[in-house]
């Protein structure tokens, strides 16, 4: 379920076996803020890009059955036009 909302939220899926309530979710929802890297779509060096720091928002249980948490990462700065392409960003019109 992991997709960008906007070029400054990015909807975020735990591994499994994350809820509010275990040491796994209670860590991330007390964390805050994370340091945010995605995964290049086009083959090439570097393979992540570092978009910069998020906050951890909106923890709420994913409907895929195995105990997941979604969160909405905030980023402190939009990514610009310029990583549409290579982190396959698409604005919804």
């Amino acid at each position: 379920e992991d997709r960008f909302l906007s070029r400054g939220v990015l909807q975020w899926e735990t591994q499994q076996g994350t809820t509010k309530d275990n040491a796994k979710g209670k860590r991330l929802i007390n964390a805050g803020s994370a340091h945010i890297f995605v995964r290049k779509t086009k083959k090439g060096e570097p393979p992540f890009i570092y978009l910069g720091k998020g906050q951890l928002t909106n923890p709420r249980a994913s409907a895929k059955p195995g105990d997941y948490l979604l969160f909405d990462i905030v980023l402190e700065e939009p990514f610009t036009e310029e990583y549409d392409y290579d982190i396959g960003y698409e604005e919804v019109v």
